[in-house]
């Protein structure tokens, strides 16, 4: 008997998780999307390219304001090379962009690609001081790595690691955001974001991100009322905590 009333409460308590998620997404969906008013910020990206892709619009148009965290130096992410030459090339490809950008902090954590969702702690010695929004990779991306992140920083902010108050901003990489709530409007910053972009030789020889990026942007800018634009979900922790033990 002790069994069945716990599997019914299992199934009531996972059904209660998937209507708060939908709840959040459709309010979401109404809420009229705003522009951001941006303040001191931090860009956590798990590969070299991923906060170019997602933010190169926001890093170029608020580059004294921003500073980015590349977790991972995507190890693996070049066919028929050695980790340690992709590490080196990547790097170099990351640091370029960057440059290219204007964006002067950058911090490379060097955790093995592949790794961060079987991982934690990797972001605990990072200073959060002072930063006021931090963006990460949408909980709804398909990569593990991407999703990850979420993870670490709902664990930071349950040890008392991080601020409850740190505005989140879920940013776009490989998979379209659901719904948003933030955009920014990138129309004189996307040629040079795709410009960034094509910095990373060894990755968009095998895709042409710049390429697929530039329709996603305009295509949010159509949605916002502008040529191009990046959008973004923002989050307060108790929704991300309930998004990801809903997933």
């Amino acid at each position: 008997m002790k069994s069945f009333f716990k599997k019914k409460l299992h199934k009531i308590y996972n059904k209660t998780k998937y209507i708060n998620l939908y709840k959040f997404m459709y309010t979401s969906l109404q809420e009229h999307p705003e522009e951001i008013n941006c303040e001191k910020f931090l860009v956590i990206s798990p590969h070299p390219d991923d906060e170019t892709i997602g933010c190169g619009g926001l890093l170029t148009k608020f580059h004294t304001f921003g500073s980015v965290i590349s977790v991972t130096s995507g190890d693996y992410g070049i066919p028929n090379e050695d980790a340690t030459n992709t590490i080196k090339i990547r790097e170099k490809e990351l640091d370029n962009a960057l440059n290219f950008l204007d964006v002067s902090y950058n911090i490379k954590l060097r955790v093995e690609d592949g790794s961060l969702k079987n991982i934690s702690g990797y972001l605990d010695n990072i200073n959060f001081d002072n930063m006021k929004l931090i963006f990460i990779p949408s909980v709804f991306e398909h990569h593990p790595d991407h999703k990850a992140i979420a993870w670490e920083i709902v664990r930071l902010i349950s040890k008392g690691k991080l601020s409850k108050k740190i505005k989140i901003l879920m940013y776009e990489v490989w998979t379209p955001l659901p719904s948003f709530n933030k955009f920014i409007d990138i129309t004189k910053e996307i040629e040079m974001k795709l410009e960034a972009l094509q910095l990373f030789e060894s990755q968009v020889s095998i895709v042409p991100y710049h390429k697929k990026v530039k329709l996603l942007n305009e295509f949010r800018g159509l949605e916002v009322g502008c040529e191009s634009a990046e959008v973004y979900l923002e989050i307060s922790y108790s929704e991300l905590r309930d998004i990801l033990n809903a997933k």
